[in-house]
């Protein structure tokens, strides 16, 4: 049996949101949706007045960005529909960002003596690319020399920035 006047709206948990620019796509089997939320960070989605044919399925997705770090729960109780049954079960998706870390090497020094500074930079499984990321460090009653900085695609598995600063 073919289903018409079908609508469903979901209200994204705290720290997600439409992505910039938002994009919102429907497969074949979907009859003329509307969708909702398309605008740049809408944090409610959906679509409404549409219909799908007997035997097929309709597939509406939107790409979303996280604008708080953690994990993110979107479960039944955020959805309300209408024509439809709501299965929707829990799912979770967690933000991370890149973390930062600095070590000394060796960490005891005689006066005079010389220690590397080691920034490592990483990026976590299944985080996207990041671009633009700078930092400064200037650690206190220390000179820093400059030295030049690997690209990740240089280091062990590409998996992180290391710049290198020599005390004297």
């Amino acid at each position: 049996m073919n289903r018409a006047a079908l609508a469903f709206t979901d209200t994204l948990p705290a720290g997600l949101e439409t992505a910039n620019p938002p994009v919102a796509t429907t497969s074949a089997g979907c009859l003329a949706p509307t969708l909702t939320g398309t605008a740049n960070a809408s944090t409610s989605i959906g679509a409404s007045t549409f219909g799908v044919n007997a035997g097929q399925a309709c597939t509406i997705t939107f790409t979303l960005r996280g604008t708080t770090l953690g994990a993110k729960t979107n479960n039944a109780a955020s959805v309300t529909t209408t024509g439809i049954v709501n299965n929707v079960t829990p799912q979770v998706v967690t933000v991370v960002q890149p973390s930062l870390s600095k070590a000394f090497a060796p960490t005891t020094i005689a006066t005079g003596g010389t220690s590397t500074l080691t920034f490592t930079l990483t990026n976590g499984a299944g985080n996207p690319a990041q671009t633009g990321i700078g930092f400064t460090d200037k650690p206190a009653g220390q000179r820093a020399r400059r030295r030049h900085a690997e690209r990740a695609d240089q280091l062990p598995g590409g998996r992180g920035v290391q710049a290198r600063r020599r005390s004297p």
